[in-house]
């Protein structure tokens, strides 16, 4: 597990698979009303990130936000480990037990927010063991570990 993580621009990827709404706004299909708002992306895997925490909207203003220069995507191919077993992928910020993002399965990409580091870990039978530490992908970028 020493090599370097693979890294390339995010538009190499599938960014179709990512799709942007406003909380609390496009259930009804009403123009935002003046305050501060999450914008929130969700692939087609149902994962979430915040793209966007505290967006002040003001009436009548036009607010445009570059998705894919706020979040980074990281993908775990099945590991070279003889018996290695899985249950699901997580991206924990770096140092902590907090949840980034979680896959059932390898080859799915993690989004995350671009930037922050992030520590690698797999669910076992055991527990979680971190297979990767102080991952750092870049806003836009897709990151492979093998």
């Amino acid at each position: 597990m020493s090599a370097t993580p693979r890294r390339s621009r995010f538009a190499d990827a599938s960014v179709d698979a990512v799709t942007c709404s406003f909380v609390l706004t496009t259930a009804r299909r009403r123009k935002l009303l003046p305050g501060t708002y999450e914008v929130i992306g969700t692939t087609i895997y149902e994962q979430k990130v915040e793209l966007a925490g505290n967006l002040a909207v003001k009436a009548g203003q036009i607010t445009r936000l570059d998705t894919l220069g706020q979040v980074a995507a990281i993908v775990v191919h099945a590991l070279n480990v003889k018996g290695i077993e899985m249950k699901a992928v997580y991206a924990l910020k770096a140092g902590t037990q907090e949840i980034a993002a979680k896959v059932e399965a390898w080859d799915v990409p993690m989004l995350v927010p671009g930037g922050v580091s992030y520590d690698i870990a797999l669910e076992q039978s055991a527990g979680l063991t971190r297979v990767r530490s102080g991952v750092t992908p870049g806003p836009g970028e897709l990151m492979d570990i093998h």
